[in-house]
């Protein structure tokens, strides 16, 4: 089972915690988003990683006390409140804002399309500021 929770997380890396904001120092850090999860964690046959079926976080540490998992759909909609919101104070419009905020998408989402679904995590190190 260690390979199926790994193999689950090199997919889906937001299941770690991959893309959210990690520290004040991140200019969309939110400590609100930041929610203890009580739901009991299964292990897997070797004991190294572990996953939460009522969050959905996944982590190979012992320390089993976790924050709840961000769902993609939750970090997409953080993040393009967090642009508007920039690009507003920046005066742009709304229309313009919408318009760079679906061009950046565009072009990460076909960016990582090239990647193979284990380098997701990687590709997201990379390319943006995630610490």
């Amino acid at each position: 089972m260690s390979d199926t929770i790994k193999e689950l997380v090199h997919e889906e890396p937001w299941r770690v915690g991959q893309g959210r904001p990690r520290n004040i120092l991140d200019m969309s850090w939110d400590p609100n988003s930041w929610v203890v999860c009580d739901g009991e964690v299964v292990w897997d046959k070797d004991g190294v990683w572990w996953y939460c079926p009522k969050c959905g976080h996944c982590s190979r540490w012992s320390q089993t006390l976790h924050y709840r998992a961000e769902h993609p759909q939750d970090s997409y909609n953080r993040n393009i409140q967090f642009f508007y919101k920039r690009r507003k104070e920046q005066g742009v419009s709304d229309e313009v804002a919408k318009l760079q905020a679906l061009h950046i998408a565009g072009l990460a989402l076909k960016a990582a399309a090239m990647l193979p679904p284990g380098e997701l995590a990687k590709f997201i190190n990379e390319r943006l500021m995630v610490e």
